[in-house]
């Protein structure tokens, strides 16, 4: 039994081995009850004047079950957020939050952190929150400007 659902474990462990599958309903409590809201953070690092430009594109790694997708979605309706995460489970709940908060403009998706499906430069903004320690040394790609995901990935490590 692993504990994580790590980029790069695919072909090792089964994600329903994960203690994020098997004990799902758990990290979704912590995740939603318990563990620091950090939207407030996340929102002054990403858009200091505190608004967002239309069609701006937002990819959240590792989103779980959707807690900050879903926060940005809804408080910037004219951007475009993609959850990415390797757990059914999470996403699954993930899912039924978006269509419980009707948001047209916020998805989810299962895929690896690291092989993203989407072509670099698809995304204006990477939220990796509670990911840092996976990607320690390691370059991303994808967002639109070039600079890849880890600028400002240190502002939301826990």
């Amino acid at each position: 039994m692993r504990l994580d659902c790590r980029p790069g474990d695919e072909a090792t462990v089964a994600p329903e081995q994960s203690l994020f599958e098997q004990f799902a309903w758990l990290y979704i409590f912590c995740r939603e009850k318990l563990f620091r809201d950090d939207t407030n953070r996340i929102i002054s690092a990403l858009w200091p004047g505190g608004a967002a430009t239309l069609g701006q594109a937002l990819i959240e790694l590792g989103c779980g079950p959707g807690f900050y997708s879903c926060r940005l979605a809804k408080r910037f309706q004219e951007i475009k957020v993609l959850g990415v995460d390797r757990c059914p489970s999470q996403l699954n709940r993930a899912r039924q939050k978006a269509k419980s908060l009707c948001l047209q403009n916020c998805g989810f998706e299962k895929g690896n952190a690291l092989q993203l499906a989407h072509r670099d430069g698809s995304f204006d903004m990477v939220v990796a929150s509670r990911l840092f320690h996976y990607f320690a040394g390691r370059s991303t790609r994808g967002r639109r400007d070039g600079s890849g995901a880890s600028a400002r990935w240190s502002l939301f490590r826990c």
